[in-house]
């Protein structure tokens, strides 16, 4: 889920390339106007629109482009600036390209109408695309969305301690409900030594915990995603889990002499799980944030 979220709205990764064409838009309406001289232009233009799908609208007109547009905007100015992307004009001198500035990529997309039907034109087997190609993202950039937590960094760290705060809190149930209902009383008296009962308690629980890591180191290997993909990554990731299963057990353990229903011990334990992990790295990340002014 972490990776799915963050493959929706992370900025790690550059922008891909975008073709500049009419079907990422709604409904438009394309202005075209020529003189007689230039009407194997207009042509070529309509032929272009025969491909296009969707509900896309070609006017061609033979008045002023100016004198049309502005007439069209007394009539209904937000028609003109919702519908009206692109158009183009030509003349015996010149080819204009006209593009509503209020619309993404309308710039590109009326000069790659325009070119396509000079190229159509003059040559109808041919055909031409205009790809935009952003720029990476610069140093600065990136380091502003790890600091805004737009990041896989971030979100899998989040994540990660807010799971570990209900599986940790999970171990402690067993521990009250034997205490409570005197099963563990019953063990001593048996002649259970104390020592040996926790080591192995201790140990299952670490062999157990050791089998959801694994899980959780898998997950992390299908995605491939950088930073958490190859042997010595994951490597690393699983040491640090391991470490952190024989840090958490014997907390645990101590949580469950405190209370005497399971259900409390488990509500209280995660909430202190999530509050000194999650809640405290959420604060760490916020106050690293410019607009705090924190950092010299």
């Amino acid at each position: 889920m972490t990776f799915v979220i963050v493959r929706s709205i992370s900025r790690d990764q550059d922008l891909p390339p975008l073709t500049m064409s009419l079907e990422p838009y709604k409904e438009t309406v394309t202005v075209v106007g020529g003189t007689p001289a230039t009407s194997s232009r207009v042509q070529a233009f309509e032929k272009l629109f025969e491909k296009i799908s969707g509900d896309h609208r070609l006017d061609v007109i033979t008045t002023d482009m100016n004198d049309y547009i502005l007439k069209r905007s007394v009539e209904s100015i937000s028609e003109v600036n919702v519908r009206y992307m692109v158009g183009a004009s030509f003349h015996s001198e010149n080819y204009t390209a006209w593009f509503n500035n209020k619309g993404y990529h309308t710039a590109p997309l009326a000069l790659s109408l325009l070119y396509s039907a000079v190229l159509a034109s003059e040559c109808p087997t041919c055909e031409l695309t205009v790809v935009n190609k952003p720029l990476p993202y610069q140093l600065a950039t990136q380091l502003d969305t790890v600091n805004t937590g737009i990041n896989a960094g971030f979100q899998l760290a989040f994540n990660s301690g807010f799971a570990m705060a209900f599986i940790c809190a999970l171990y402690v149930l067993f521990y009250i409900k034997e205490r409570t209902s005197r099963s563990k009383l019953l063990q001593y008296v048996s002649g259970t030594n104390i020592t040996l009962y926790w080591v192995v308690a201790f140990i299952w629980d670490y062999i157990t915990f050791m089998f959801t890591c694994l899980i959780y180191i898998a997950v992390l290997a299908a995605f491939q995603e950088e930073g958490w993909s190859s042997a010595s990554e994951l490597g690393r990731v699983f040491l640090l889990l391991m470490l952190f299963g024989v840090g958490f057990l014997p907390v645990t353990y101590l949580f469950s002499f405190v209370f005497k229903t399971p259900a409390t011990g488990f509500v209280v334990l995660m909430l202190f799980n999530i509050a000194t992990g999650a809640i405290l790295f959420t604060t760490v990340v916020l106050l690293k944030f410019p607009g705090i002014n924190l950092q010299d």
